[in-house]
């Protein structure tokens, strides 16, 4: 083979190689969460509308009274596509979740609605990538209206009297 020819396709054939790796698709690409970048956290306002990223903990539960509420989580990651709803259809009557799904670093906020309900409510929020579910949030929320019909725990005890 000719010497210069050699010479001049080596790099060539380097190149090539580099440009397939750089393009290549991985389970991170993909959003799997394999080896990806991912933190999950909730963003604190404070009275000056400072703000502050505090990482939640593995078992971090968001309980709420009965008025229900409004947070805002954040989530740090080089995943393309993550999407965050809660486990199942029936708890979006009561909890809503904006936006709904994003990429890479992001925010989504989460209301809670009032629970005008004798029952106390629970779920749990996905966040999901590439088919798996990366974090869940576990959400509760305590009864509204007692089964008496009373707003309030006083309204409650007069009313079994």
């Amino acid at each position: 083979m000719n010497r210069n020819l050699l010479k001049n396709l080596i790099p060539f054939l380097g190149m090539i190689l580099l440009a397939g790796s750089a393009f290549s698709c991985d389970d991170a690409d993909e959003g799997s969460g394999d080896g990806a970048r991912f933190t999950l956290g909730e963003t604190l306002y404070g009275d000056d509308n400072s703000k502050t990223d505090v990482p939640l903990a593995d078992d971090y539960v968001w309980e709420n009274n009965r008025s229900g509420a409004i947070k805002a989580f954040y989530i740090y990651s080089d995943l393309n596509y993550w999407t965050v709803e809660p486990t199942s259809e029936e708890d979006r009557v009561w909890v809503e979740i904006w936006p709904g799904a994003g990429s890479r670093d992001g925010r989504f906020y989460v209301r809670i609605l009032p629970n005008e309900t004798a029952a106390e409510r629970e779920t749990q929020l996905q966040i999901r990538a590439g088919g798996r579910e990366l974090r869940t949030i576990r959400v509760t929320q305590q009864a509204g209206v007692a089964a008496t019909g009373a707003e309030t725990p006083m309204q409650a005890k007069n009313a079994n009297r």
